[in-house]
């Protein structure tokens, strides 16, 4: 058996399309001319995307000063601020968009478009109810093993 089938951190490397939902009804939702609306997202075990990651929150512990803070602030962070770093952290997860639009313009993968997209709901904590959010939705696939699994053979 060829193992190489099992390496989910090399297929997550590649982008897995998601057909996005409706935030509040979970329909599929598409283009007049029918075509999906699709945003490429790799996954959470790439190894550029546990790089970013990692990054960000080496940034987020220097001061100003560039001292290491000793002692994490109390929690009392809003829903608005939580999802606000929830985004940060799923902008590295998108490459792209198809179908997408911000007015007459297509998205790109520009770190602009990708937290506009990801800032269009707030998490409300209705998941159980099918009504995701974009952001939910992109950290949903992303976290999902099954679209990854397979693709690690693959050059």
């Amino acid at each position: 058996m060829d193992f190489s089938n099992f390496d989910s951190r090399k297929g997550a490397e590649r982008a897995s399309k998601l057909h996005l939902r409706h935030p509040s009804t979970g329909n599929p939702l598409y283009n007049e001319d029918e075509t999906p609306c699709v945003v490429l997202v790799v996954g959470t075990e790439s190894r550029k995307v546990q790089d970013a990651i990692r990054q960000m929150r080496r940034n987020k512990v220097q001061t100003p000063t560039g001292k290491k803070n000793a002692k994490p602030a109390e929690d009392n962070r809003t829903m608005s601020e939580v999802h606000a770093e929830l985004a940060e952290t799923a902008a590295p997860l998108i490459v792209g968009f198809e179908g997408i639009y911000r007015g007459d313009e297509p998205l790109t993968d520009s770190e602009d478009d990708k937290l506009w997209f990801l800032n269009l709901q707030t998490i409300n904590g209705k998941g159980d109810d099918g009504q995701l959010s974009f952001l939910e939705q992109v950290l949903a696939h992303s976290g999902d093993r099954d679209n990854y699994l397979g693709n690690g053979s693959a050059d």
